[in-house]
């Protein structure tokens, strides 16, 4: 999977402090599925879920390298089919 195919998903590229760079996709009721670190060994995704201040308030790891491996196309699209 490349930069491409997460943005054909709908993914916004997002300057980020740390991570440099983070794909993030707004999956509704104020919830974000963010991408950290794509294409390297601490690539993780999370769900998270933000306040009406825009403060993220909840945060879950869903995918992570280390853990699950190489973030597929369809493990993506997995999680992704939660919030259709």
């Amino acid at each position: 999977m490349n930069k491409s195919n997460l943005l054909k998903k709908g993914f916004k590229e997002v300057s980020h402090p740390v991570a440099r760079t983070i794909f993030s996709l707004d999956v509704g009721c104020n919830r974000s599925i963010t991408i950290g670190f794509f294409g390297t060994q601490s690539e993780s995704v999370f769900l998270d879920q933000k306040d009406e201040y825009s403060i993220i308030t909840d945060l879950v790891c869903l995918h992570n390298w280390e853990h699950n491996g190489i973030l597929t196309e369809k493990k993506l699209e997995l999680i992704l089919s939660i919030f259709d």
